[in-house]
């Protein structure tokens, strides 16, 4: 009968503080790569890579570009939208205020002129005219439209608002 001691547990991993690197049976045949081998496969991995190295420049330049070419496009739809919005609010302003009683025409498309070429961002040009009706008072505006950056295509903001007579009681 073979005698243990308290600390000799033949392929046992200890527990607590008795954790100690016991003895470990070598690796099967076959389970480990070459030296050689794996150098002559690293420089072979390298040399593709230095092949192709030009080409993954190339793409991601590319890439980078197009994607600042994205952002330009994107950036200018946002402001076309923030100029619209401008424009289709001062004219159903404009459109509410000619249509009071006593309002004058001239003044409000001479007063309608001036705020779309004051909050527009990027108006160059500014066309209004006020139409009133037998019930109605009906604003126009024509917006020549220059973005921030580089201008691609010539845009032409309209905007048209109507608004019914305020009738005293």
């Amino acid at each position: 009968m073979e005698r243990t001691t308290r600390f000799n547990h033949r392929g046992v991993v200890g527990t607590g503080n008795n954790r100690r690197a016991r003895h470990c049976l070598a690796a099967a045949p076959g389970t480990q790569r070459d030296g050689r081998r794996l150098v002559e496969h690293r420089v072979a991995d390298d040399g593709l890579l230095r092949v192709a190295e030009g080409s993954i420049i190339v793409e991601s330049l590319v890439a980078t570009a197009f994607v600042f070419a994205l952002i330009a496009i994107v950036v200018q739809v946002a402001f076309v939208v923030v100029a619209r919005d401008a424009a289709q609010t001062a004219v159903t302003a404009a459109a509410r205020r000619a249509g009071r009683p006593g309002a004058d025409f001239d003044a409000e498309r001479i007063r309608l002129a001036a705020d779309l070429a004051r909050i527009v961002p990027g108006a160059t040009d500014v066309m209004a005219s006020i139409e009133g009706g037998p019930a109605a008072v009906t604003a126009r505006a024509s917006i020549d439209w220059a973005p921030p950056g580089p201008n691609l295509i010539p845009l032409t903001l309209h905007a048209t608002a109507t608004a019914p007579l305020v009738i005293p009681p």
